[in-house]
């Protein structure tokens, strides 16, 4: 009888044993998925970038930023939907957009902004 019940015991532990083994390897999993997950909302979330258009090349423009950064901007997306103002050399603007891997701020939405940098408000 002392037999059987370790034998029950010793199962019951194992089973334990083993259920948290995988129950770990399913968090390891989920943890790994949400960075992933973080990192790739992150790269696709938007920004908001107020700034001067220094140069226009059909659809991509550089744009000087207040902090004096010169900024790459593809604003084809921003033209198709017809979400644009008329680029042109030396107008203030603010691009709503998401950043490449290269840096470059694919733009949603471009408007004009005030011509003093001291009325717009933060980047983000």
């Amino acid at each position: 009888m002392k037999r059987i019940r370790f034998v029950i015991v010793a199962g019951m532990v194992a089973a334990a044993w083993s259920t948290c083994a995988l129950a770990a390897a399913a968090w390891g999993q989920q943890a790994q998925t949400a960075s992933q997950t973080a990192a790739r909302d992150a790269a696709t979330s938007l920004h908001q970038l107020y700034g001067t258009i220094s140069r226009v090349e059909g659809s991509q423009l550089t744009i000087e930023a207040r902090d004096q950064h010169m900024v790459q901007v593809d604003a084809t997306a921003a033209i198709k939907s017809y979400r644009t103002i008329i680029l042109t050399v030396g107008r203030s603007i603010n691009v709503l957009g998401s950043y490449d891997e290269k840096g470059v701020l694919h733009a949603q939405a471009i408007q004009r902004a005030k011509s003093s940098s001291a009325g717009w408000p933060p980047d983000h």
